[in-house]
């Protein structure tokens, strides 16, 4: 008994002693004082400034949140594992991981920093900082524990050094930046990007060193080489990301093949050309993006390979914007898992890919500006989960079915430029409550009796709306009528309306009005020049007579596209803002005297243009280079913006300037003005009021008009510190990329780019 007794003790005493090691060992040590210190003085190498907002591809905000974390970094807390961002050893104490990704850190990053002399970190994140422009320092080398290494949008610039390629643990690593793409119109100089110096040596000997690498992403690092071979034998690789890194050459299609390879996203490479290989069973690809390569004729191209259907664990795939051909394989129809198929702005043919309608997880498509006919399916409804749909410019018939305005969960609808006949169920609009944007704008509609145009009252997301080419009826419409308060773009062209829309008041946050080819009657009402946000506005072929209230120009008004050709305007010209930059009035009975006078500057834009209009002095300011072709465009050659007599007031018409822009035209833009006269245009143009020989139908100019303006949004890109170009194309790239961003949360790139403009 005594003996038990006595082994009972000894057993409770060792399962004691056991159980105390065991906490001890859990219990982190305080960490060690020169890890302390540098950690203090690593604080002291930054200011603390909250940056600039972060942009991503297409210049919209990330909505990155920044906070200093090193704030919390105190003497008085002696156990620096207590601070934030910071993680140590469980047993040693030191310093294994810093994350200080967001940390409004302010500085440049020098080789000599204390961040090197913790030796044993396994995880670094200096992401979202900004470092000033400095160079990445080449010390990382001594850092040979690191596993992961983010430096992603942290303002470096300069060579990736090569001693990066000595820590061959790594199995993560970020140098990436979303903000300086190249098709940006923010983006800095490629000078400004960080860059490979010697990419024929450096890019193999990444492959063969970091094999243990699981994720890749030097996206906007400019590389300016071709992808070795050697990269298709980094088995470990699970995501390669490498969007706009000017890429060149041929893409090795092995590396679609790498057997774990979950993520691979080559977006924004203009020179890359490849094709895709014939996908084996069980491959472990998730995302496939390929966006944007066709700027080029080295874009990739062939068919869509019908071993495609293999790839089961598919969420997204973007091919929009290559040179892909033919149709696309039924094999699709295996992708069960697919949220995001994304074609547009290829060479695809045939009919609807059916096998979509079977993908039940689906929530985006995008087949536009491809060249698909048939029918569009009439249980497309069966998409429950779909929340944008784009199919606008390819040659669709029949009618667009009723089904597709029962999908609850559509945000975004894109159906512009086919050749329906007709619209089905469009009454049933209102089951569609999150709807923003609906473009189903187009020529060919027969639709006999008008749409009433209060059905779409209920639809208070609307910012998007174009209905051009769709007979409406607005006698509906009291000053009781609550429209969505959110339009930004409303493009109602050719539908039959009689009188101004009185909704269009209260959208302060308009930028864009197409009501051009009605029949709109009477005076414009005043209120239209108030609206602070509105830029473009096409008001042609109506039955305009006058301007209501002041002839003086609006203070504060953005107005800078204005169209008021082939009404009935008569009396003075009215110039309802000093930013006009393109004005059309020709066919109206307008007088008075235009009278140019300006003096240009290199840096690309007037100081100072005065208008003359039967006595009164306008200044117009800061009127941009693009009036100026020669000047812009260096002088290679005289250019014409779309058909000639189409070109128009432009705003700053000095002699040598307005001979370039309208060349050796009849200046129709501002014929059927009688009473318009002046010295600008009596030398370049001669007598605007003599009949011109051969008459212009109605539909010639409207269509002439519209390639002109298509011509101008084209081009106007390369004219620095202009508007024009952003919206006279309806904004329809800012839909689309928006959409894809904020649906799908990508985290640091748009999704896809739209830059094409529709005509309605």
């Amino acid at each position: 008994m005594l003996s038990f007794f006595l082994r009972t003790i000894v057993l409770l005493l060792f399962l004691s002693l056991n159980l105390f090691g065991t906490f001890a060992s859990l219990t982190p040590n305080l960490c060690p004082l020169d890890q302390r210190d540098a950690l203090i003085d690593l604080k002291t190498e930054f200011k603390i400034r909250k940056p600039d907002e972060f942009l991503d591809y297409d210049g919209n905000s990330m909505n990155v949140t920044s906070y200093p974390k090193t704030e919390s970094w105190a003497n008085s807390i002696s156990d620096c594992c207590n601070w934030e961002g910071v993680t140590c050893d469980t047993k040693s104490g030191k310093v294994i991981g810093l994350d200080l990704s967001c940390s409004c850190l302010h500085g440049r990053l020098e080789p000599n920093s204390s961040l090197f002399q913790l030796q044993h970190l396994k995880s670094l994140n200096l992401a979202y900082n900004n470092f000033t422009l400095s160079p990445i320092p080449d010390k990382f080398n001594k850092l040979i524990w690191l596993e992961t290494l983010n430096l992603s949008e942290s303002s470096l610039k300069g060579h990736v050094p090569i001693e990066l390629l000595q820590l061959t643990n790594l199995v993560s690593l970020d140098l990436s930046s979303s903000s300086s793409a190249s098709n940006s119109y923010f983006a800095p100089p490629p000078a400004l990007l960080l860059s490979i110096e010697n990419p024929p040596l450096f890019l193999p000997l990444l492959a063969r060193n970091l094999r243990n690498l699981r994720a890749l992403d030097m996206s906007s690092v400019n590389i300016s080489s071709e992808i070795p071979q050697e990269f298709s034998y980094m088995s470990s690789l699970r995501s390669l990301h490498l969007k706009n890194c000017y890429l060149i050459g041929e893409f090795p299609s092995s590396v679609f093949m790498i057997p774990n390879l979950q993520s691979i996203k080559l977006d924004h490479n203009p020179e890359l050309r490849g094709e895709l290989p014939v996908f084996s069973i069980n491959n472990s690809m998730q995302v496939l993006s390929l966006l944007e390569t066709s700027f080029s004729e080295s874009s990739f191209s062939g068919r869509i390979p019908s071993s495609l259907g293999e790839l089961s664990n598919l969420s997204s795939l973007v091919l929009f914007s290559n040179g892909f051909i033919g149709e696309v394989p039924s094999s699709i129809v295996n992708l069960k898992q697919l949220t995001i198929f994304s074609v547009g702005y290829n060479k695809l043919r045939g009919n609807f890919p059916s096998g979509l309608l079977n993908l039940t997880k689906l929530r985006g498509i995008d087949l536009g500006s491809n060249e698909f006919t048939g029918f569009f399916p009439t249980n497309i409804g069966q998409l429950s989960k779909l929340e944008a749909i784009f199919a606008g410019s390819n040659f669709f018939t029949g009618s667009v079915p009723a089904s597709l305005f029962q999908i609850s969960s559509l945000t975004h609808i894109y159906l512009e430029d086919n050749q329906f006949s007709d619209i089905l169920g469009l009454e049933n609009i209102s089951m569609l409550p999150n709807l923003q944007y609906l473009f189903l704008h187009s020529k060919s509609f027969r639709i006999s009796s008008p749409v009433d145009f209060n059905v779409f009252s209920s639809l208070k997301q609307l910012v998007g709306l174009a209905l051009s080419g769709i007979p409406l009826s607005t006698a509906n419409i009291t000053s009781d009528s609550d429209f969505s308060s959110q339009f930004r773009y409303v493009y109602l062209s050719g539908c039959n309306i009689t009188e101004f829309p009185e909704f269009i008041r209260d959208q302060r946050n308009l930028d864009s009005l197409d009501l051009s080819n009605n029949n709109i009657k009477g005076q414009l009402p005043d209120w239209l020049w108030r609206l602070e946000e509105l830029q473009v506005v096409k008001l042609s072929n109506n039955s305009l007579s006058g301007f209501d209230g002041s002839l003086k120009a609006v203070t504060g008004s953005q107005i800078n596209v204005l169209d008021l050709s082939s009404n009935a305007f008569q009396g003075p010209l009215f110039i309802p803002s000093t930013s006009i930059t393109y004005l059309f009035v020709s066919n109206n009975n307008l007088t008075g005297e235009l009278h140019y006078i300006g003096d240009f500057h290199d840096y690309g834009y007037y100081t100072s243009v005065v208008l003359m209009n039967k006595g009164v002095s306008m200044a117009l300011e800061r009127v941009t280079c693009t009036q100026l072709v020669k000047k812009c465009f260096h002088g290679t050659h005289p250019i014409v913006f779309g058909k000639p007599h189409r070109a128009g007031i432009t705003g700053s018409i000095a002699k040598q300037a307005f001979w370039y822009t309208v060349s050796t035209t009849n200046c129709s833009a501002y014929e059927g003005n009688p009473g318009l006269y002046g010295p600008s245009l009596k030398d370049i143009c001669g007598d605007i009021h003599a009949p011109t020989s051969l008459p212009v139908s109605e539909e010639e100019e409207e269509e002439e008009e519209e390639e002109s303006l298509s011509w101008i949004a084209a081009r106007i890109g390369f004219a620095p510190g202009i508007v024009f170009g952003l919206t006279i194309g309806y904004i329809v790239a800012s839909y689309k990329h928006e959409w894809f961003m904020k649906i799908f949360g990508r985290n640091k790139h748009s999704f896809t780019h739209r830059s094409h403009s529709p005509k309605h």
